[in-house]
């Protein structure tokens, strides 16, 4: 639930401005289609052979290009030119969103597809904010508590992992799920998102509450950042496409990064230490209140909570305990499936929700309850027979997820789904005949938060990799680049949750913890975010082109600029950020679209 102890979040603000966005974006593509869009938009180049006739079957070449580069009128010809290339045409989910498009009977039926992708897009941002925070989230946590991590190590590692895991499997959905990589579409939506994040996002949490900066953290966080984008930019100059040590060097910063916040961290303590020895206790009458300004404690952001690791393991003890199943019976069964499987909140909660949370509680009823019964949550007491639902699920589903059902390990041999099944089999013996219907197993807690995490990175892949496919097409449908889509739809709903969950962690009295978020998140998503996935990719085999355009020139310049001027306005204010600073950042980014436009346009050339 999206409680905020006691203070609303302005969600008219949010709520208005996703409005416009996607108002904004169905008028353009509406217009595009009633107004002959199907004028030649440049120089797009199709090979394509016809073998007979212009309304002919032609024969399939398949493009050779990295991007589903059609042109021409609206025919029959594009719908067979996208069935030849759906490689480049689609983003690798199950659902062939250009295929339907380009492939439709009437104009009429097309405007409609294109809508429905759009609204289908919106309804998936909705369950991949609700997969990462009401159920990747407390995995991580409980994960973190179980292995007793410090709150250092575990701030940089797993709890960034979880606030950024939308960008992050967006970046490996977008290089991975399809046999050509969508590199410009995974940096369009990790460049997006670091500079709207590091402008808007830090715009409106300066606005909200003008605060003191946490002097050493800031400037660590935002000189890796520098470091990471000078060195991309430096490998955009040198090379046209990604080489395997460049994602492996990324991933080598990100290790020096850890290393750097425990380094400090150890340090830190130590002269914490020190300084308790030597000084005089002396009673005193006045209650003390715990200061946030340390660096030693990481607070971390739970479904837009605030709370620290060690509350972790006071949630699960404090959990409200559904009545226990005592006999197997029909409707004792059932009853218990219910308790556990309901998909809606308790009257409590709703009645705390303001509109806006309440539409959205609602859209997420079904995806919330397909969650549930594939996602083993710590949080919830035991039950065996939603356990043993899990067994026989779990597996099979996983592969679903990943796309690998009908994958065949060896030769003349069924498909991976078979040996789900074994496994599910497996499994239900285990929990059948090894665990008790009234007692909560003592691994319980602990197995339920590994499988659930695991379960939930499942469920995030599938989600991202179906906003691929909807961008994608809505890419070749309006004839625009893959890394405008990212920097735009992409990173603009992807970091809608930061924007909201910052702006309520500073109205909470958490300012510093805002900013940290603002700048080492999306740190953390632009290491991980290009390490990961390409060097995964690499390894494959994929070649992965890295062509420097004026888009990916603007993206970096505009987030450098936003960086370095942060930096240099700590100094100036003596690191008390003050409104005038979060104006300055918005013109920033306003200045950085009056430049993407000028460019789009051919008015501002590079050479």
């Amino acid at each position: 639930m999206n409680r905020e102890n006691g203070k609303s979040v302005n969600w008219r603000f949010v709520l208005q401005m996703q409005k416009w966005i996607w108002a904004f974006l169905i008028l353009v593509l509406v217009l595009k289609e009633c107004d002959g869009w199907q004028a030649d938009l440049g120089k797009m180049v199709r090979k394509w052979k016809v073998a007979g006739g212009e309304e002919a079957i032609g024969e399939c070449i398949p493009d050779d290009g990295d991007q589903c580069t059609i042109q021409g009128n609206w025919s029959s010809t594009l719908c067979d030119y996208v069935k030849c290339n759906d490689d480049n045409c689609e983003g690798g989910g199950y659902l062939l969103w250009t295929r339907y498009v380009e492939c439709a009977s009437t104009p009429a039926i097309r405007i409609v597809l294109i809508v429905a992708g759009v609204l289908y897009m919106l309804l998936l941002f909705i369950m991949v904010s609700s997969a990462a925070d009401d159920f990747f989230s407390p995995s991580i946590s409980s994960i973190v508590a179980h292995l007793r991590i410090s709150e250092s190590v575990a701030g940089v590692t797993f709890m960034a992992f979880g606030n950024g895991a939308p960008d992050v499997f967006g970046a490996i959905a977008s290089v991975l799920s399809s046999p050509t990589p969508k590199a410009d579409l995974a940096l369009g939506e990790l460049f997006g998102a670091g500079l709207f994040v590091t402008t808007m996002v830090l715009a409106v949490t300066i606005f909200s509450k003008p605060f003191k900066a946490e002097v050493f953290s800031s400037i660590r966080d935002i000189a890796f950042y520098l470091v990471a984008l000078a060195f991309l930019a430096l490998c955009f100059i040198f090379y046209d496409h990604v080489e395997i040590w460049m994602p492996i060097t990324f991933l080598g910063v990100y290790l020096i990064y850890v290393c750097t916040v425990i380094l400090s961290q150890i340090l830190h303590n130590r002269h914490k230490k020190e300084r308790k020895e030597t000084e005089i206790v002396k009673p005193i009458d006045v209650i003390s209140v715990i200061s946030l300004d340390d660096d030693e404690d990481i607070y971390i952001s739970h479904g837009h909570h605030i709370l620290h690791a060690h509350e972790v393991e006071k949630i699960e003890a404090a959990i409200e305990e559904a009545e226990i199943l005592k006999t197997w019976s029909i409707g004792g069964v059932f009853e218990d499936l219910f308790e556990h499987l309901k998909p809606w909140p308790n009257e409590d909660d709703w009645k705390e929700m303001n509109v806006f949370q309440k539409a959205i509680c609602s859209v997420n009823i079904i995806p919330t309850f397909f969650f549930k019964i594939t996602i083993p949550h710590n949080e919830q007491p035991w039950s065996k027979p939603i356990s043993l639902l899990h067994c026989l699920i779990c597996p099979v589903f996983l592969l679903f997820c990943i796309q690998v059902c009908s994958i065949s390990p060896f030769p003349n041999s069924p498909g991976l789904w078979l040996y789900g099944l074994i496994l599910s089999v497996l499994l239900l013996a285990l929990v059948s005949f090894f665990t008790e219907l009234q007692k909560e197993p003592e691994f319980y807690k602990g197995i339920a938060s590994y499988a659930g995490f695991l379960m939930s990175i499942a469920w995030i892949y599938l989600i991202s990799s179906e906003v691929v496919n909807v961008v994608t097409m809505l890419g070749v449908v309006s004839r625009v680049s893959h890394e405008v889509l990212g920097l735009t739809i992409l990173a603009w709903s992807n970091s809608i949750g930061d924007l909201i969950a910052d702006v309520s962690v500073a109205k909470q009295g958490y300012p510093r913890m805002a900013m940290a978020a603002a700048i080492g998140g999306q740190l953390f998503n632009l290491l991980i975010g290009f390490g990961l996935p390409f060097t995964i990719a690499k390894i494959q085999g994929k070649s992965i082109s890295m062509i420097i355009n004026p888009t990916y020139r603007l993206l970096m310049l505009f987030l450098g600029i936003s960086l370095v001027f942060t930096l240099i306005a700590m100094f100036a204010q003596k690191f008390f950020l003050r409104r005038p600073h979060s104006y300055c950042l918005v013109f920033i980014y306003i200045a950085f679209f009056v430049f993407i436009g000028l460019s789009l346009d051919c008015l501002l050339v590079w050479n």
